[in-house]
Parts: C-alpha cells; structure tokens; sequence
C-alpha cells in the first residue's frame, strides 16, 4: 500500500506527491487509487486524471462523493465549487501577503 500526501491545495497541478502518483501508475505499482474526496485529487481536470487512469487499467474509488455523479447537473455544480474555492484560496493568499 502506498500512500501519497501533500500539504497544499487541489487547484495545485504541480504537487510532489500528485506528480510521484502519476508516475508510478505508469510504472504499475497498483491497480486501484482510493481518495477520501475527489477535490483532494484535483479541483479542475479530475476527468483527465480519471483517463489517465483508465488508460493503465487503474481504477478511481472516491470513499466520500461530494456530488452525487449520476444527478444532472454534478459536473456544473462541481466546477462552480472549484472556482469558488479557487478564489477563496487566491483571496486568502492576497491577505497572507498584505500583512
């Protein structure tokens, strides 16, 4: 069992342990990934990581939906989220620095 970490946000596409991830699914080191929240994988994008997966037969199991995927509109209420924690994350930065 491996187990992947990073302190930082799921707008970050650049993150250590997100990128360490994507390796060794290339390299086989397993056939399943299991998050708490899909947000904590990725905020934007999580479509493309899902095929990506796919494509070396890895499934994706998401322990705790925050969006029933099945409803109608989850892929717009998903992305609304994830600009507004995007900016929530932009403002919060902004009042870190102007301290």
């Amino acid at each position: 069992m491996h187990t992947y970490a990073d302190i930082g946000s799921g707008l970050n596409d650049q993150r250590r342990s997100l990128l360490r991830l994507l390796r060794d699914v290339a390299l086989h080191k397993f056939d399943l990934l299991v998050v708490h929240y899909s947000d904590r994988l990725a905020r934007f994008g999580l479509a493309v990581i899902r095929q990506y997966l796919a494509s070396w037969a890895v499934r994706l199991e998401v322990i705790h939906p925050t969006v029933i995927e099945s409803a109608p509109h989850a892929e717009l209420i998903t992305d609304l989220t994830a600009i507004l924690y995007s900016f929530m994350g932009k403002l919060y930065r902004l009042r870190r620095l102007s301290r």
